[in-house]
């Protein structure tokens, strides 16, 4: 039998904010993040996230991880990819031998907030 690690692939988000005086700060946006996705936090921990071997990476989903940061009024943007500075407004695939990851701690995420 033969086993072999999947490739990670690196995604990269860019998101534009609205907040409130309860906004928790830009690295709970991005730990909320890569709960979904996977990866390393702000912290230097790694968690696995909500995704498996061959999950395709939902738009959807990492605004709804974004908006349950207590604070977030709205999301004015967001873009993802599998490059940096990411352009995609869609759902990214995901091979069924790759893994989808991000770092809180490399720029991956970028959060602007006002």
């Amino acid at each position: 039998i033969a086993f072999s690690n999947p490739q990670d692939i690196q995604i990269f988000v860019s998101v534009e904010l609205s907040t409130t005086d309860e906004y928790e700060g830009n690295s709970a946006v991005r730990d909320s993040i890569i709960s979904y996705i996977g990866g390393i936090f702000t912290t230097g921990n790694k968690d696995g996230g909500e995704l498996s071997v061959g999950d395709d990476v939902i738009y959807g989903e990492i605004e709804y991880a974004i908006r349950d940061v207590d604070g977030v009024f709205d999301v004015t943007s967001l873009t993802v990819g599998k490059s940096a500075s990411p352009a995609g407004t869609s759902n990214i695939p995901i091979e069924n031998f790759e893994l989808a990851v991000t770092d809180g701690t490399d720029g991956s995420i970028a959060v602007t907030s006002t």
